[in-house]
């Protein structure tokens, strides 16, 4: 995500559209962020593009900002103030599309685990409204257990272990929310059964669509994308320009399942390169190449 704004923000420099940017990560406490904007307003930046760790914590200081002419765009996980302009894909249909993938793979019957995000944020509460969603149009699948996986392979893992070796001898058919996929391979590997037995849904980055090419998987990935990053930088750029955009900006959920995961990887790429880092229409006319130069 850092890389693709980077990218684009190289770009619009380059246009004379900017004259420059600043990228700055705090980790995932609100108070921090908090403290990361009013630095950005004490220092006279013109907009401000964020990722909030907290949807409800950051809203005084992004209006604010907002109160003082400075564009404000949240996106990913955004801000809850219809006075801050927001990006985002639905991250309901995010869930539906994943769960319906799913329950309809092991044929509406059987038993999955849910694998959640990070409790508490707004994505992940979006998801799980829309795995419920799905799941009421199927009685007969049964979620075993809900675990938390933090959006991490390795803790992802862990917990899948923990789940198999708890309902041992119960047969589960798929699992949803795995993030890349490696985790979750290695856990069902690790209690001695086959990964092409499972139905899986995770994230649409480069290791899952390496996964399903190498190991043969039933999966799907689908994606809060990298790109918004650019969707929330033209909507500050619009309200900057005297555009008036809309305050709330939807952008398409991409994804990809087992029959075309092989055109979205990138090889040499790496586990962690998110391959819907743009838009079908390459709408911020971005390469991989600008991405990751490194590659």
């Amino acid at each position: 995500m850092i890389k693709t704004f980077s990218a684009y923000c190289e770009k619009l420099k380059a246009e004379g559209k900017i004259a420059d940017y600043v990228v700055d990560s705090c980790g995932t406490e609100a108070e921090a962020q908090i403290n990361q904007v009013r630095n950005f307003i004490s220092k006279g930046y013109d907009a401000i593009v964020i990722n909030t760790n907290s949807s409800t914590a950051l809203v005084d200081v992004c209006e604010e900002a907002m109160e003082r002419g400075i564009p404000v765009c949240g996106f990913d996980n955004e801000v809850a103030s219809e006075n801050v302009y927001n990006v985002n894909i639905s991250q309901v249909e995010f869930g539906e599309l994943q769960m319906k993938y799913v329950c309809e793979g092991i044929g509406g019957k059987g038993n999955i685990i849910i694998v959640r995000g990070t409790a508490g944020t707004p994505v992940d509460n979006g998801r799980w409204e829309g795995y419920q969603n799905i799941l009421a149009q199927y009685p007969d699948v049964n979620v075993v257990t809900t675990v938390t996986g933090d959006w991490d392979d390795a803790t992802t893992q862990t917990e899948l272990t923990n789940a198999f070796n708890a309902f041992k001898g119960t047969e589960i058919n798929g699992i949803v929310g795995c993030t890349g996929g490696a985790g979750a391979i290695e856990a069902i590997k690790n209690a001695g059964l086959n990964p092409q037995d499972f139905y899986l849904a995770g994230d649409m980055g480069n290791l899952l669509a390496q996964l399903i090419v190498e190991e043969g998987l039933h999966a799907i990935g689908t994606n809060s994308p990298p790109y918004g990053a650019c969707a929330a930088t033209d909507i500050c750029l619009a309200a900057l320009n005297g555009e008036n955009p809309p305050m709330y900006t939807t952008i398409p959920c991409t994804y990809f399942t087992s029959e075309n995961a092989a055109d979205y990887y990138v090889e040499g790429a790496g586990d962690s390169f998110f391959c819907g880092w743009t838009d079908e229409n390459n709408t911020w006319g971005l390469k991989v190449e600008d991405v990751i130069p490194d590659k």
